[in-house]
């Protein structure tokens, strides 16, 4: 969210935030004030640069005491390890009176390990399929 705190209309004012680090920006996901974004650098108020891995969104014109509100989604695109991971983010917003970065905002992502069978339990499954393959072979046969 971006709030004009002055007495002026803010113009010229420009969001960019750059994807967080092991994360994956969601195509077509970003919304201004509610309404949908698209991807591309065309006519509407934002775009996402692949080179850049960031959102771009033109707020202008942003009233006197009037907050835009900016939504995207990310996913989590490195596989983590069990236990608690924080993915911090940070905007900047730039305008004729100079860029400001946001509070850096933090998600927590508890990631619960997944029990794997390892080297034993591999083996002792292979050994199970070929034996049931042996009985149907069999059945077969008989």
């Amino acid at each position: 969210m971006v709030t004009n705190s002055g007495s002026m209309t803010g113009t010229d004012i420009v969001l960019t935030d750059a994807i967080p680090d092991k994360t994956v920006y969601l195509g077509e996901s970003m919304t201004l004030d509610g309404g949908g974004l698209t991807d591309a650098d065309d006519n509407d108020a934002g775009f996402f640069s692949e080179i850049d891995n960031e959102i771009v969104i033109d707020l202008d014109p942003v009233p006197a005491g009037v907050s835009r509100v900016v939504i995207f989604t990310v996913m989590i695109a490195t596989p983590l390890g069990g236990g608690t991971h924080v993915i911090p983010n940070r905007a900047s917003v730039t305008s004729p009176a100079g860029p400001v970065d946001s509070n850096t905002v933090t998600v927590e992502v508890y990631v619960k390990a997944i029990p794997t069978m390892g080297t034993a339990g591999s083996v002792l499954l292979v050994v199970l399929i070929g034996l049931t393959g042996v009985m149907v072979m069999r059945r077969r046969l008989i």
